[in-house]
């Protein structure tokens, strides 16, 4: 699959990360109109949740340097056994946020912040244990190879036969 992009030019990410905070940020004030639904805070989650995508696609864009692709495949990572620590790090803090806005924080954020964290959190603790199941644990290449650029070739070829 070609990308649709040449290698020596990065994607433009900047724009989605200004209108992506700025939807997101307006979840805080009452100014949006209460659409076809006639709820006014309705209508500023749906909006604060397209600024969360937006803001997906501008950290994937920085991150791997693509365009046109959303999900962050194993043959895209690069140093599998470094950054893997990372994300499962990254996802408990964002579940131990998640209980934090949720108790603590409660009378300062929007009511579904907790539930939008943990929710997140839980992805990304997801989607680790996935790429150490494949990668390092029991679902890994017999081989003892570790490369993700060889998982991913040899699930290619399976599915070319």
């Amino acid at each position: 699959m070609a990308d649709s992009q040449s290698e020596s030019e990065d994607p433009e990410w900047r724009y989605f990360l200004g209108i992506g905070c700025i939807l997101v940020a307006q979840a805080w004030f009452d100014f949006t109109p209460s659409g076809p639904w006639e709820s006014r805070s309705f209508s500023r989650g749906v909006l604060a949740l397209i600024g969360l995508g937006l803001i997906y696609l501008s950290w994937f864009r920085l991150t791997f340097g693509l365009k046109g692709r959303v999900i962050p495949t194993i043959d895209l990572w690069k140093n599998p056994d470094s950054s893997l620590p990372l994300l499962a790090i990254t996802g408990a803090a964002l579940v131990a946020s998640a209980w934090l806005a949720g108790n603590v924080l409660s009378e300062y954020l929007p009511g579904p912040t907790g539930l939008l964290l943990n929710l997140f959190g839980l992805l990304i603790l997801l989607q680790s244990l996935y790429v150490w199941l494949v990668l390092f644990g029991p679902l890994a290449d017999p081989d003892g190879d570790s490369n993700p650029e060889s998982q991913v070739q040899t699930v290619n070829d399976s599915e070319s036969e």
